[in-house]
């Protein structure tokens, strides 16, 4: 397996029409889903934030794993040895992107083994709500056969407070 690359991408926004959509994610719930939009003709500038909250229950977990009700279903462990995984994405069948909500980083697995050298690794705040949040890969490539992966991970300004951000990234072409 070639290794791959990944790299932040700059952009600039250049339209007079926006939608922002931020979300509070943590490994146990959702918190809640703000979308806000701001639409201008040039003459006026209209704004607008939606707020959608959402309550959980806690799942309790089976002493000796994961209960299956479906017989066409079965449960098989892929890999062992994260550090506070908080979600994953799919680059193939056997070619996965987990984050590490504390570390930082998007660690990869293929073929059911984690590779020793992370994919990727940023520095982030670090909480209850904080660090390496949410993946997203693009399933569409780019011209030049990379993929467009998206972060949204939780990194401090330079007074010490916390934001939450969202990146892009590309990988290499495989």
């Amino acid at each position: 397996m070639k290794p791959m690359d990944i790299r932040h991408v700059a952009s600039s926004r250049s339209s007079s029409s926006s939608i922002w959509i931020a979300g509070i994610l943590s490994s146990s719930f959702v918190i809640g889903l703000l979308i806000f939009g701001s639409v201008s003709n040039g003459y006026y500038h209209y704004q607008h934030t939606f707020t959608a909250y959402a309550a959980y229950t806690k799942a309790t977990v089976a002493g000796g794993g994961p209960t299956l009700n479906d017989p066409n279903l079965k449960v098989e462990l892929i890999v062992k040895g994260l550090d506070v995984p908080t979600s994953m994405a799919f680059l193939g069948p056997n070619d996965i992107l987990v984050l590490e909500k504390n570390t930082g980083s998007v660690v990869r697995i293929v073929d059911g083994e984690i590779l020793k050298k992370p994919l990727l690794h940023v520095d982030v705040a670090q909480g209850v709500e904080y660090g390496m949040l949410g993946i997203v890969i693009a399933k569409n490539t780019n011209t030049d056969g990379s993929r467009n992966v998206f972060l949204y991970y939780t990194e401090t300004d330079d007074g010490g407070s916390p934001h939450n951000r969202l990146y892009r990234y590309e990988t290499s072409p495989s």
